[in-house]
């Protein structure tokens, strides 16, 4: 690089730039570097005039260079991925179900059904009952069902009366929403009719001799519409149960009426003593128990059984149904009797 001084026409040139960056002084004071471009100057410097100057390129750089490359890093980032809806099928109740009591004591039915989410994102179900077939638009009856699978209770017990189909929402956090309906159908019924009853009419100790060694039991039992029930009977002679029938069918409640049914015992099967009777409805809502009235007390010298009646309970009165049914057992056992000693 050629140092050689200063002409004041060139100083004063490059004073005047110089004042714009602060080096007029540093240029009147002493010898400054000849340049023909920023090159012949050594680093920090600038050529200005055809001399070198101090400058701040540098700093201006760094300002430049950072704004730009925070304003750039800001916003950046994929996009969260779309939400893929949730999925749900039902499989009950399947059929004609009649809503009943529970092992709480509360009229419902049990639902059953599969939920998924393909995102991995929690699933809430919602259970919902319409009149309509086609319709998802209903009655809510239990919400907040969380889990993809399993069974559930729905308490129907403030529902009115009527033939409703069952539905299920399912929705997950992010808006996601799925609808199934069940493959069956739900039957509420007047309150009345969700009642199971049973009781045991016959023996009462009234006119139920039979010296042909059977005893009629009569029970008067009834289920809600629907639903199954079935009956066993049992004697006891204060060792303990015998059970002498099972099985037997209870019916359905119509219109609110229950229905009698007759059971004749052969008490020759039975050791002498005295027998209490008792039965046992069992059905979706649990059993009911019935003692009879009456009494069974087994005579070891005839064979035969008479009946009794308990004295704590006089109110029982006999059918007439009743009536013929036993007067036409009496009526076989006498013809049988008076054929064998015919024979």
């Amino acid at each position: 690089m050629i140092l050689r001084p200063p002409t004041i026409a060139a100083l004063s040139a490059s004073c005047a730039l110089a004042v714009a960056v602060g080096s007029c002084t540093l240029l009147l004071a002493g010898t400054a570097e000849v340049c023909d471009v920023a090159a012949d100057c050594v680093v920090g410097q600038l050529c200005q005039g055809g001399f070198c100057v101090e400058g701040e390129g540098e700093g201006e750089g760094e300002g430049e260079g950072e704004g730009e490359g925070e304003g750039e890093g800001e916003g950046e980032g994929e996009p969260p991925p779309p939400n893929t809806p949730p999925t749900i099928s039902m499989s009950a109740p399947s059929g004609a179900v009649v809503a009943s009591k529970g092992s709480d004591g509360v009229i419902g039915i049990d639902v059953a059904f599969v939920a998924a989410d393909a995102d991995g994102d929690a699933v809430s179900v919602d259970i919902y009952l319409s009149i309509d077939a086609d319709s998802f638009d209903g009655v809510l009856v239990k919400s907040g069902i969380v889990g993809e699978s399993g069974t559930a209770r729905v308490n129907l017990a403030s529902v009115p009366p009527d033939t409703w189909h069952v539905f299920a929402v399912a929705t997950d956090p992010r808006g996601g929403i799925a609808y199934a309906a069940a493959p069956g159908t739900v039957e509420v019924l007047a309150s009345n009719d969700n009642e199971a009853s049973f009781r045991l009419l016959e023996p009462d100790g009234v006119d139920d001799i039979d010296k042909a060694g059977m005893v009629l039991i009569t029970w008067q039992a009834a289920v809600p519409l629907g639903q199954t029930g079935a009956i066993a009977l049992f004697v006891d002679n204060g060792s303990g149960e015998i059970a002498v029938a099972g099985g037997l069918p209870a019916a359905s409640v119509v219109d609110g009426v229950e229905a009698s049914r007759s059971y004749a015992l052969d008490t020759a099967t039975l050791e002498p003593g005295q027998y209490t009777v008792r039965g046992v409805l069992s059905h979706i809502g649990g059993e009911i128990r019935s003692d009879a009235d009456g009494v069974i007390v087994v005579e070891a010298a005839s064979g035969c059984a008479q009946v009794s009646r308990d004295v704590s309970n006089t109110s029982a009165s006999l059918p007439t149904g009743v009536l013929l049914a036993m007067l036409a057992l009496l009526v076989a056992a006498r013809r049988r009797e008076r054929e064998g000693e015919g024979g």
